[in-house]
């Protein structure tokens, strides 16, 4: 009997032992909101506490990401309009990916704005999945004032 006991307490310290392995690789895919927070800053050239604020609030929301896209976009409206981007695809394992998007803007909308785009990829195993179709949503207000 004690050799059963001590098969199956091997057994369960073995498959506890995989299990941490296997929470370390997963943590090792993910970026930390320190991470991010410094790429957001590598990439727009300083951060603001509104950043900072907005990064931690994705962080509270939806957990630590997969990647994130550093890019731009650029698009032109008369009512119907289109929208183009390209950005480099970073994870944490392996080589920045180019990545490029296009889409349809509807909406009371007259003229083009060129804008820098940081993203945060969640949920992401594979890079070609990127290529799926992803719907968005955007809001913008500009206000003009002068003294």
């Amino acid at each position: 009997m004690s050799k059963w006991t001590s098969a199956i307490g091997i057994a369960v310290m073995i498959a506890f032992l995989s299990m941490g392995g296997t929470v370390r690789a997963a943590d090792d895919t993910t970026y930390s909101q320190n991470e991010i927070l410094a790429k957001a800053e590598g990439f727009f050239g300083s951060t603001t506490k509104g950043l900072a604020e907005g990064i931690g609030k994705v962080f509270k929301d939806q957990g630590q990401p997969v990647g994130y896209i550093a890019g731009e976009e650029f698009g032109g409206a008369f009512v119907v309009g289109l929208r183009y981007g390209r950005g480099k695809l970073n994870r944490k394992l392996g080589k920045p990916q180019q990545v490029y998007w296009q889409g349809p803007s509807v909406g009371f909308d007259f003229g083009g704005n060129v804008s820098k785009v940081f993203t945060l990829v969640y949920k992401l195993d594979r890079p070609q999945d990127i290529y799926r179709r992803f719907p968005g949503v955007d809001g913008s207000l500009y206000v003009v004032a002068g003294v």
